[in-house]
């Protein structure tokens, strides 16, 4: 997840032409994607951005997701349950919420949640691929995420 989250928050500073004194949000669920989302926000902000996560709380409070949202909220940085902060100023989104792992239909409250991300009319940037979409059949639901870009994460298999 270090590594996962160094990635994105390098590919978000390149892609918005430097991160510095940009406003950035963060959706995380309370999977691994959202773990990696919530350190990439940990990440953004030691580049200058100034950040604030949207989470799906985890019902697991072991869970890494958890541990990360702990670790930001030590930080200072603003956490607020999802969707709450995803309609607030931002400059760009960051698509924690769903990774590879979704199957179709999705269930509440992940549908809200992606339909405010998408009316923001901000650029989002996608973990592993676009929420909502199914990353087996290529298939999205009705209200997938509707990303600028997506950062896909993989190990080389040896």
């Amino acid at each position: 997840m270090e590594v996962a989250g160094w990635q994105v928050a390098r590919f978000v500073d390149r892609f918005m032409n430097g991160i510095r004194g940009k406003r950035v949000t963060v959706v995380a669920g309370s999977g691994n994607n959202g773990g990696d989302g919530l350190v990439a926000a940990r990440f953004l902000r030691q580049r200058g951005a100034i950040v604030t996560a949207s989470i799906v709380p985890s019902r697991d409070p072991t869970s890494l997701a958890a541990r990360h949202a702990t670790t930001l909220r030590q930080l200072g940085i603003v956490l607020l349950e999802a969707p709450d902060g995803i309609a607030g100023r931002t400059d760009l989104l960051v698509d924690g919420l769903l990774g590879t792992g979704i199957h179709l239909p999705l269930r509440e409250p992940a549908p809200g949640i992606i339909q405010a991300m998408n009316a923001t009319g901000r650029p989002i940037v996608a973990i592993d691929v676009p929420s909502g979409m199914d990353a087996d059949t290529g298939t999205g639901a009705p209200d997938a995420v509707r990303a600028a870009a997506t950062v896909m994460l993989a190990a080389a298999a040896i």
